[in-house]
């Protein structure tokens, strides 16, 4: 009974030193939802000329913009974690990140926007249309902690 109650003990602190390494090797990993400073930086220039890109005149350059941000959702998204399929398979995925539903849907309704651009030739994207997209954007990004 002795050796059974020094076997229980060991395998005990045993388990203890397993299970608090875990946790150590846990908070060394960067979570998913982690950017470098280098992407964060890459980020926010891209950002910055999307912005200005916007307020130029001409339908091109609304369309040009909202390509570009598009592909900025997609570099975001690769940088948290998700680097496989389409940006609509990322962002199937991406639900976890949003701490905001609405935030989660307005990625989304961007994307979609984009879609409806790219895939309908008659489609006139306005200056107004352009601003509602990147003020979701902009919600979005708060909502993954990028500004």
């Amino acid at each position: 009974m002795f050796f059974l109650a020094i076997f229980a003990f060991i395998l005990i602190i045993v388990l203890l030193q397993i299970w608090g390494s875990k946790d150590r090797a846990a908070k060394l990993i960067p979570s998913p939802l982690s950017m470098s400073s280098r992407d964060k930086e890459e980020f926010r220039q891209r950002w910055s000329e999307i912005k200005k890109l916007a307020q130029l005149p001409g339908e091109s350059r609304s369309t040009q913009a909202l390509l570009k941000a598009d592909q900025l959702l997609d570099f975001v998204l690769s940088k948290k974690g998700l680097n496989e399929g389409s940006l609509g398979e990322k962002l199937k995925q991406a639900q976890k990140f949003f701490r905001q539903r609405e935030n989660y849907q307005r990625a989304w309704d961007v994307h979609k926007l984009r879609n409806t651009v790219v895939h309908q030739a008659d489609f006139v994207l306005t200056k107004a249309a352009l601003r509602g997209a990147l003020q979701d954007l902009e919600a979005v990004w708060q909502d993954l902690d990028l500004f």
